[in-house]
């Protein structure tokens, strides 16, 4: 088996939705003075948050980290200008019901290939003979419901 994943999901659809699909160069996750491991659980949960935190996320072991939560913050929103709107709006929530339906109807069109797919979180795993046609499926659905392109990871 093989396990298909979407990359940078929920930044992307942010983008399409906040930046009439514009979307910056390179790893969206690659901010200065941070490991992409941080970047990608703070981003997560500047998403989630209703307003600017003062404290680490869960999960961040700042001790080898030398930048303040703050200027964490500010630099995401420098480095994504464009969505800037979209953090600290409780957002997230939002984009997991998009992710999910987006899933339903990825498993529904492989069904009706006759591919059987076993959906965990926005992503899934299938039989490695069904890699090509599912990543097909994977990024033509994003494209056709979202309305821009994405790596399908695997």
């Amino acid at each position: 088996t093989i396990e298909l994943d979407f990359s940078q999901l929920h930044p992307t659809i942010l983008y399409a939705q906040y930046a009439d699909g514009k979307v910056i160069e390179g790893d969206i996750y690659d901010v200065p003075k941070l490991e992409r491991k941080h970047t990608k659980v703070i981003f997560n949960a500047m998403i989630n948050a209703k307003r600017p935190f003062t404290r680490w996320p869960d999960g961040i072991d700042q001790t080898d980290l030398n930048v303040s939560i703050k200027e964490v913050q500010a630099l995401l929103l420098e480095r994504h200008p464009l969505i800037k709107d979209a953090f600290f709006t409780g957002i997230g929530i939002k984009l997991q019901k998009i992710d999910s339906d987006l899933m339903v109807l990825i498993l529904l069109d492989l069904i009706n290939l006759g591919i059987t797919a076993l959906p965990v979180h926005d992503s899934i795993i299938v039989a490695d003979q069904h890699r090509e046609i599912a990543t097909k499926v994977m990024t033509e659905r994003f494209k056709s419901d979202v309305g821009l392109d994405i790596v399908v990871k695997g």
